[in-house]
């Protein structure tokens, strides 16, 4: 009966193991912004994609510790800027029906916050419950996947094999998307002198690409 029960476990365990994503080998560019400006650069114009209902769309990032910023008890602190993702359609702004991977600064651990960011038509938004930390320099993995109305973010820390996931159905299916390039914010809209443009310069590195 003991043997039994042993051999159930190490059953149990091996299916419940962890099926890790893809760490991706996209090559890595150097994208600046520059203090006061909304976007980073390079800012190329934006690539668009065809599709069937299946897109999927990966890459792999990492933050230097320029992108740690205190605006101290300003609440746009609190704000996500938007590392790289897609439109869902061709002729909405960047923040309306959007599916994205989201940062901000966490100074009490001196870390980046990264997050999956869904973005409805209306301009309201999604996160993610669950969240990735990294050590300014620690590259992670990302994976971004379209399963008819229902897309999915997958997060993934290639040092602690840390792992995040999040999905949302939105009401129509994407055929069309187009790419979406790292820019700040957010917007100010909260008291205080920050928020909706950088407030130092920032570098981070990216690449992204569809599968």
């Amino acid at each position: 009966m003991i043997r039994f029960a042993l051999i159930t476990l190490f059953l149990s365990v091996l299916c419940c193991e962890k099926e890790y994503p893809e760490v991706e080998s996209t090559d890595l560019i150097q994208y600046t912004i520059l203090k006061g400006q909304k976007d980073f650069k390079p800012s190329p114009l934006p690539k668009m994609f065809l599709g069937r209902g299946d897109s999927r769309f990966g890459g792999a990032a990492f933050f230097d510790n320029s992108c740690i910023y205190d605006w101290g008890a300003d609440r746009d602190q609190k704000d996500y800027n938007k590392l790289a993702g897609v439109s869902l359609r061709l002729a909405a702004p960047k923040n309306h029906s959007a599916v994205m991977v989201a940062w901000r600064p966490l100074l009490a651990t001196n870390q980046i916050e990264v997050a999956p960011y869904f973005n409805y038509e209306s301009g309201k938004f999604l996160i993610g419950q669950q969240t990735l930390k990294l050590n300014p320099n620690q590259k992670f993995s990302f994976h971004i996947s379209q399963k008819g109305k229902t897309w999915s973010v997958v997060l993934f820390n290639e040092d602690t094999h840390d792992l995040v996931t999040a999905s949302y159905t939105y009401n129509f299916i994407s055929k069309q998307q187009w790419s979406i390039d790292p820019w700040f914010g957010g917007e100010n809209n909260e008291l205080g002198d920050y928020g909706g443009t950088a407030s130092q310069d920032m570098t981070l590195w990216l690449g992204f690409e569809r599968k």
